[in-house]
């Protein structure tokens, strides 16, 4: 069967793909309905499951693609044979007509209407007083100091060539010839009502690593400062472990 799903131009400029005609393709889709229609959309964001509108994972082919530019009043549509996704999308709304296998279950319709936005309010507001708590008792502890410490001797280490920036919570920004553009940030999760670990997000280049919070991530990040400092580095090849950091000699993968 054949379904036709709307991608805003917001949506699709952000985290679109390429489109062509035949190309296969599998999208989280929501059924909106507005007044006395009911269109599919494309739900990247979780613009709509985040306020408990039904999403249904689709696979599809894609048989026309549509773009619409609304001109001096009037919604002219052009049709494609492909398109090249960018963050300068020339459109105001996208149309992608899909062929899915039959039977393939349409989501549930969900209404902006129905949402209980005073709700939602008190609950983001919760969850932001338990991240904020959680972060206050965080400050202070052993870790934390020597997140802090890490950052008061990388900007000793790496000089005015490199700058180091570090915030509240000990997470540090490294930028300059050399660096690599390193960085890390501290995700503490403690307190909320969801089974995750307190992490540090490391990035070097374009790789990007989640370590548990601990002494010997610290450790780690530690290393990663002393091999920017030394310019110790060493380009990656398809044969490196994606989860190697550091070798064995202290070099900095990169």
């Amino acid at each position: 069967m054949k379904i036709n799903v709307h991608i805003a131009a917001w949506e699709y400029g952000c985290c679109g793909e390429d489109l062509w005609l035949g190309k296969r393709v599998s999208w989280p889709i929501a059924l909106v309905r507005e007044d006395e229609s009911q269109i599919l959309i494309q739900d990247n964001h979780d613009q709509c499951s985040e306020h408990g509108a039904d999403v249904v994972a689709m696979t599809g082919t894609v048989e026309k693609i549509r773009v619409l530019h609304k001109q001096h009043g009037a919604e002219v549509w052009t049709e494609l044979d492909q398109l090249k996704q960018s963050m300068d999308f020339d459109g105001d709304e996208l149309d992608v007509e899909l062929q899915v296998p039959d039977g393939q279950r349409i989501p549930a319709s969900f209404s902006w209407s129905e949402v209980d936005y005073e709700a939602r309010a008190q609950e983001s507001q919760r969850i932001d007083d338990a991240y904020r708590k959680a972060e206050e008792a965080f400050i202070g502890t052993e870790l934390h100091g020597r997140l802090m410490a890490l950052g008061r001797d990388a900007s000793d280490l790496l000089g005015p060539q490199m700058q180091a920036r570090a915030d509240h919570l000990g997470g540090l920004s490294i930028s300059g010839p050399g660096s690599n553009g390193t960085c890390w940030r501290i995700g503490v999760a403690g307190g909320i009502d969801q089974d995750v670990e307190d992490i540090v997000l490391l990035e070097v280049g374009s790789q990007e690593w989640e370590l548990k919070l601990s002494g010997a991530a610290v450790d780690q990040l530690a290393g990663v400062v002393d091999a920017l400092a030394a310019q110790r580095t060493r380009r990656r090849t398809q044969d490196t472990p994606p989860d190697q950091i550091l070798d064995d000699d202290g070099v900095l993968w990169v």
